[in-house]
């Protein structure tokens, strides 16, 4: 049975400038979600071990491809392309069809955080995004780094109970 395996845990950047070091916290915060996912199977990540609640670490990683996604690459650029793990008949899709192997589910992962890393390349924090968001909003860069950082510290969060809930691992 194959286990998925982390890349060693990014540590975020003590000094540089404020978009150094917004890429650095992002960086170290997309790789705590991965880690929180190493060594588990297949089965063990799509485990919702929450009563009453649709979250699985599989749901958490696809979740995070497509929030990566849709704010660097749909708001940020204003990019049309095909939304991963989303279905429109479903606003939960990623959580709740978890049909993804585990090499798909982190390669996408993975191809949506590049893409976010090359969306931002020699971007300046202040530039506005091309796309609105559901609000009817412009966003900078700034605040998409500050959202982005937002959203992976309450799902790392979730993270972290449901590896306990697991395994019994705490920490990395």
């Amino acid at each position: 049975m194959s286990t998925y395996q982390a890349p060693t845990r990014a540590e975020s950047q003590t000094s540089g400038t404020e978009a150094e070091l917004l890429a650095s916290f992002l960086d170290a915060n997309r790789s705590t979600l991965l880690a929180k996912c190493d060594g588990l199977t297949l089965e063990q990540l799509q485990l919702r071990p929450v009563e009453h609640s649709s979250m699985s670490l599989l749901g958490l990683v696809r979740h995070m491809a497509l929030v990566e996604q849709w704010w660097f690459d749909r708001i940020f650029l204003g990019s049309n392309d095909e939304l991963v793990f989303s279905d429109p008949s479903d606003p939960d899709y990623e959580w709740n069809s978890l049909e993804s192997s585990l090499e798909e589910t982190f390669a996408v992962f993975n191809r949506c955080v590049e893409r976010s890393r090359d969306a931002v390349s020699e971007r300046g924090l202040g530039e506005e995004a091309i796309g609105s968001d559901r609000r009817g909003g412009y966003r900078t860069l700034r605040w998409i780094y500050l959202h982005m950082l937002d959203e992976y510290a309450r799902h790392n969060g979730h993270a972290d109970l449901l590896r306990e809930l697991i395994d019994g691992r705490v920490g990395f």
